[in-house]
């Protein structure tokens, strides 16, 4: 029933919004349903986190807010005097060909992102974490996370056991709790509590495909962005190689946050568009506000305050009519900023203080403030003749060398792609030691285009001169600054795990999606080609970049990556006991999923042989233990007896997580454990019968990042030549 409620006042929230929109006069159905849903999106991410900060998270608490802001909207939008029928014409279908062909590519995108979700519940990564957290929350109502049996376990096997598991902090080893029970999950809770409505709606399948949804509003907002500049056409071709980029495509089938601040960022900046050319210039601190939404989703949306101040004074040099604007945006954006970095630090301390202490919210606080400071000094100062005749002076020479600075940028934006995809990656191999993270950086932008087809970025160079010199469109410059400044700063240090596709995560965020856009804005724009030659041209290049992004993808396309994970750990999760049961692993892609997903508490062993030393503790406490492992191997405890109940077998196809070179080929992640009772041993010995071990190396016990197994079990090192197992005895060398 709180399904179906919520449900409907969602629709009735749309509906309104839809029909606010036709009351001013917004007549593109497209368009109308697109901010409709977007705006009904970002609010309920606000209303779900304003109830999870007060512990009072539910779908009935999320409805009741809606009904409340339902009332609200239904009375200022039929208070309106427009007369609405004369608006009964934008409910017309458009069936042209344009709009036909966009329709099959949204649902072609739709069946590409929703029926192929990747079932990345493993506690040892981010997915997992951020898939617990969303659990949690619906489980719990809030950010309160607390396990009774801790204290008494740590008492009894002390350090044998850990307190955190990755990505869940231990608030009383960090000093933050004096109850060894409380446990903090990383990251902020934006993004987890979409992922909380999702598991409400339609548990963990739901929960998977959150991030499709976010997925086809952004590819609708991409084609919007690109049809202001190029028309339809235009837009669909932006659409259709962003919706088919294979990082886009990776990220909205696992649970990661960059796709919703992806789709906050070109959500905003689409708002920043249709706003800033109205005459109210306190209407722009509103998109700001939704541009700061960010800062409660990722940390390094902080890098948006120095581009909006940036922003700011192009718009106080070039376009002073604006500068209040652009004022009113940026104070808008850097209020909420600091009001995510005061909620990072109140409900996400842990992770906060890890951060900080690294140094990288250190400095983009640094920055941030002085960004701030900036724009404050050239609002109080714009007027006073000295900086007003400066702003003249500045303009002036601009427009008298246009030409000049339009030949001068592209000579510097090729020159600086040349140094950053030839000269920066041979300083590495004349000067670099080590396979380290540095390696990424200084190879990120021939890496970045294993994403991107080259044709787009080169042809951004044309993008960039259309908006900034030749047709300047001040309504997309705060995209255009904040994507470069993004695209910049993870070109020139990722700082992420180098293995693919993970590290394409940082250009998820809002590097790629301005790189395509403004290639495509550069491609339709290109002036060198008129007529006939210039439909050829543009088609030829559209052909190549969406053969590069297939050729990229088909190894997942239309595969449904993990598939069964879930299923198989629910199933086995129910054959597990329960009352006073405890279960521990060393395994850490287990133990929090079982713990904290599927309600089976299993906790993290650092030593598996001092646990088994004090598991009798454990029996005498009343608490009955279990044990998790992949072998039949114990050591020697003469007081304990082990008996097998139940196994764990599964395995899920996953692109081979390469670092050298970009994944060619799916591996298999698998699971192979058995859990085992732990009891007294009352017979009073304990009997060791000969025990054999076969090893089958395609199926358990060997993990590489560079190489994979074929179906003959071979083992295949990525084309390079290199050790292919090394081990005491025995030593294979194989070139392929």
């Amino acid at each position: 029933m709180s399904q179906i409620f919520f449900s409907i006042l969602s629709l009735v929230f749309i509906y309104f919004a839809h029909l606010f929109l036709l009351v001013k006069g917004r007549s593109r159905d497209l368009e109308n349903w697109v901010l409709s849903l977007s705006s009904y999106l970002a609010l309920i991410g606000i209303i779900a986190l304003i109830t999870i900060v007060l512990n009072i998270y539910s779908l009935d608490s999320l409805s009741f807010g809606l009904l409340a802001i339902n009332l609200v909207s239904g009375y200022f939008v039929f208070r309106s005097k427009r007369d609405r029928s004369n608006n009964r014409s934008s409910y017309r279908i458009s069936l042209s060909y344009e709009s036909c062909l966009l329709f099959l590519l949204l649902g072609f995108t739709a069946y590409l992102y929703f029926f192929f979700p990747t079932e990345f519940l493993l506690g040892g990564r981010d997915p997992g974490v951020y898939a617990i957290s969303g659990v949690q929350i619906a489980k719990n109502g809030g950010l309160h996370l607390y396990d009774p049996n801790l204290e008494k376990l740590r008492s009894i096997l002390g350090d044998s056991i850990l307190l955190g598991y990755p990505g869940i902090y231990s608030n009383a080893e960090l000093g933050l709790s004096k109850e060894i029970g409380s446990l903090a999950i990383q990251f902020y809770h934006l993004f987890p509590s979409y992922l909380a409505i999702g598991y409400d709606l339609g548990g963990l399948d739901g929960l998977l495909r959150v991030n499709s949804l976010f997925g086809i509003l952004s590819v609708c907002l991409v084609y919007l962005l690109a049809r202001n500049v190029l028309g339809r056409m235009g837009g669909i071709a932006c659409a259709a190689v962003f919706a088919l980029n294979p990082a886009e495509i990776w990220s909205v089938r696992i649970p990661l946050s960059e796709s919703v601040s992806q789709f906050l960022l070109l959500f905003s900046f689409y708002t920043i568009h249709k706003t800033l050319y109205q005459k109210k210039d306190s209407l722009l601190f509103l998109p700001g506000v939704l541009l700061g939404l960010n800062s409660f989703n990722r940390v390094d949306s902080l890098l948006l305050i120095p581009a909006l101040a940036f922003f700011s004074f192009y718009t106080f040099l070039f376009a002073n009519k604006h500068f209040k604007k652009s004022v009113f945006l940026f104070f808008g954006a850097s209020f909420v900023f600091c009001l995510g970095i005061v909620y990072g630090y109140i409900f996400s301390k842990p992770y906060f203080l890890d951060l900080w202490r690294e140094g990288s919210l250190r400095t983009l606080s640094v920055i941030g403030a002085i960004s701030i400071g900036f724009v404050f000094l050239i609002s109080i100062l714009r007027n006073i003749s000295f900086v007003a005749g400066f702003s003249f002076k500045v303009k002036e020479f601009v427009k008298e060398r246009k030409a000049f600075l339009r030949v001068f940028f592209f000579l510097f934006f090729f020159l600086l792609f040349g140094y950053a995809y030839f000269l920066r990656p041979m300083h590495f191999a004349i000067f670099g030691q080590g396979r380290t993270s540095s390696e990424l950086a200084l190879n990120s932008l021939p890496i970045f285009l294993w994403y991107v087809p080259i044709s787009f970025l080169i042809m951004a160079a044309f993008g960039y001169d259309r908006l900034l010199f030749s047709h300047p469109r001040i309504g997309h410059l705060p995209w255009v600054f904040s994507g470069t400044l993004l695209l910049l700063g993870y070109l020139y240090n990722p700082s992420i795990s180098p293995d693919h596709l993970w590290v394409s995560r940082r250009w998820v965020l809002f590097s790629i999606p301005v790189v395509l856009l403004l290639g495509g804005i550069g491609l339709f724009s290109f002036s060198l080609w008129r007529g006939r030659w210039r439909q050829i041209g543009i088609g030829v290049l559209l052909l190549v970049s969406l053969g590069h992004s297939w050729m990229r993808s088909r190894i997942f396309l239309f595969t449904h990556m993990l598939d069964g994970f879930h299923t198989e750990f629910q199933k086995f999760s129910e054959t597990l006991p329960t009352g006073n049961s405890v279960f521990f692993t060393t395994d850490e892609n287990l133990a929090s999923i079982f713990s904290f997903v599927y309600g089976r508490r299993t906790y993290l062993l650092s030593n598996t042989q001092v646990f088994l030393g004090r598991a009798e503790g454990l029996l005498d406490a009343g608490f009955q233990p279990y044990l998790i492992q992949s072998t039949a191997y114990f050591g020697q405890h003469p007081n304990l007896s082990f008996q097998k109940i139940t196994d764990l077998k599964l395995r899920g196809s996953y692109p081979i997580p390469t670092k050298e070179r970009y994944p060619d080929a799916l591996t298999f992640i698998s699971f192979h454990q058995s859990v085992f009772r732990i009891q007294k041993n009352t017979e009073g010995k304990q009997s060791f019968a000969p025990t054999s071990y076969e090893w089958k190396m395609g199926e358990s016990g060997f993990k590489t990042y560079t190489g994979y197994f074929g179906k003959d079990l071979e083992i295949y090192s990525t084309r390079k030549r290199s050790l292919g197992i090394r081990a005491v005895y025995f030593l294979t060398q194989r070139k392929v």
